[in-house]
């Protein structure tokens, strides 16, 4: 997983254009990141608690800021199920509120449990 840099402060990782599976690991989605002044706010948390710390990793390459803030454009599973890595940093989630419902709804939970184990 290699940012690329789109100005100054933005970045993004481009996910592949397949179905999920094991072997890419579920990398099917986009997210992005934008270095502020003292933190970073990272777009999406991709589809798995394993992408989000590679996601992670590689923001760090790049600063040594912290992530403080997470905003999620929607709720589908390829860009949700990683925000448990930012969560347990400690950084604040923005989601919609039927995002918000969905995350906290047994469905996720399940869904989680699943993508951490393929």
């Amino acid at each position: 997983m290699v940012p690329q840099q789109m100005s100054a402060h933005c970045w993004y990782v481009q996910g592949l254009s397949a179905l999920g599976s094991p072997k890419n690991q579920n990398f099917i989605s986009n997210a992005g990141f934008v270095v502020t002044g003292d933190s970073v706010v990272v777009i999406d948390a991709l589809g798995s608690p394993a992408l989000a710390e590679r996601l992670l990793a590689a923001i760090k390459k790049i600063t040594p800021k912290p992530v403080k803030t997470v905003i999620l454009t929607h709720y589908h599973a390829d860009h949700v199920y990683g925000l448990q890595v930012f969560k347990d940093q400690g950084a604040h989630i923005i989601a919609q509120q039927l995002g918000r419902e969905y995350l906290y709804a047994q469905t996720a939970t399940l869904r989680l449990q699943a993508s951490r184990t393929d």
